[in-house]
């Protein structure tokens, strides 16, 4: 059983991001997912890469190759609106998000942000 995977994927169950939502963002299956968390199934190198790009941790925490923290430490977690704008932002389709970005980027130089 994958320990980190199994509580990235709870914790965002906890923050009301679904199985579902995870699938369309991924690309990954649901019953895969519900395989991993219930420990029934390995993930493989190529679904790990996916997961860690989505979580922002390394694939090698993914299969719990490393024994350490995800990337955002527990006192540096988001709140709660930010939580919501990164659920908004995982909506986008991936191939609208790099002009979002570029016009966020461009509004904060903009204004001496960046």
């Amino acid at each position: 059983m994958n320990n980190n995977l199994v509580k990235l994927l709870e914790k965002a169950k906890g923050l009301g991001i679904t199985p579902y939502k995870i699938s369309q963002d991924t690309g990954i299956g649901q019953t895969s997912l519900g395989n991993y968390l219930r420990g029934e199934r390995k993930i493989g190198s190529k679904n790990a890469k996916v997961l860690a790009q989505y979580f922002n941790v390394s694939v090698d925490y993914i299969l719990d190759a490393e024994k350490e923290k995800p990337a955002t430490p527990k006192d540096d977690e988001l709140s709660e609106n930010e939580i919501k704008l990164l659920a908004m932002y995982r909506a986008i389709p991936p191939d609208q998000r790099k002009m979002l970005y570029s016009v966020v980027e461009a509004a904060l130089k903009s204004q001496g942000l960046l």
